[in-house]
């Protein structure tokens, strides 16, 4: 395997460990933490693809 693959599969378990934890949290601070991240996706592709509406 390679070091790409061993990283990246460490990124995504570490991903899935940040998720779980998100998933314990109440109704109220899961919105928030999932608003914060579709608004930090609509900035990036907003940057990325500055002619495209989003």
């Amino acid at each position: 395997m390679s070091k790409t693959s061993i990283s990246s599969r460490s990124a995504d378990n570490e991903m899935l460990r940040q998720l779980k934890e998100v998933q314990g949290l109440d109704k109220e601070n899961r919105a928030h933490i999932f608003t914060t991240i579709d608004a930090f996706i609509i900035a990036h592709k907003r940057k990325a693809f500055p002619h495209c509406k989003y």
